[in-house]
């Protein structure tokens, strides 16, 4: 990466445990991953314990989150979404950071036609009204329509308008799925964690 001058953005399923991004232990395997990590001088990104796995045997942290130190600067809000993901893995969100497009529109219906009248009614008295030939006739309707644009630009002050936008594909049918996802993974969950708290009373019965 470095010799190309790229910069990493890499999200994983590392499928190993370790203390350095969360995990409920280390081994010697995942030790391995965690120093060539380390010695490739990328960074970590994961923050907390919140388990990005879960099913009804374990809740462990096995995804990673890695990028190059380049991007420091560009990486805000790590984090583990509570949203379902429709997998025994949760999704990882994040953002990124940059320059955003700043456009700039003008909204007739904000304009001054008070003084747009005026100062076109100005400009209307320079306009002769006859033409020897064809070229002062465009001649002068160029400069008329160019008068136009300016007078309208002056009496309609624009707005400012970022370049994100919602996504176009995005509907009520997927809002419904959604919902009914929601409500098939609250399912599973609550059963997962009953189970979890019976054999964590039957362990402490054994004790």
């Amino acid at each position: 990466m470095k010799e190309s001058g790229l910069e990493l953005l890499l999200g994983c399923d590392a499928n190993s445990h370790h203390v350095g991004w969360g995990s409920s232990n280390t081994n010697a395997k995942e030790e391995a991953l965690h120093n060539f990590i380390m010695e490739k001088d990328l960074m970590l990104l994961n923050r907390g314990t919140h388990p990005t796995f879960m099913d009804c045997r374990r809740h462990e942290v096995l995804d990673i989150t890695i990028f190059t130190t380049g991007m420091v600067d560009v990486v805000r809000d790590w984090r583990v979404s509570k949203e379902p993901s429709g997998s025994d893995h949760s999704q990882i969100r994040l953002s990124l950071t940059g320059r955003t497009d700043i456009i700039q529109r003008r909204n007739p219906k904000n304009s001054d036609w008070k003084g747009y009248r005026e100062e076109l009614s100005l400009r209307i008295q320079d306009v002769p009204s006859r033409f020897k030939n064809r070229e002062q006739l465009e001649h002068a309707a160029e400069s008329f329509g160019e008068a136009v644009k300016r007078f309208f630009k002056n009496n309609c002050v624009p707005g400012t308008q970022t370049g994100t936008k919602k996504v176009c594909w995005w509907n009520n049918t997927l809002t419904s799925l959604r919902n009914q996802l929601r409500k098939a993974w609250n399912k599973v969950k609550n059963f997962c964690d009953s189970i979890h708290k019976s054999k964590a009373l039957e362990e402490r019965k054994n004790l």
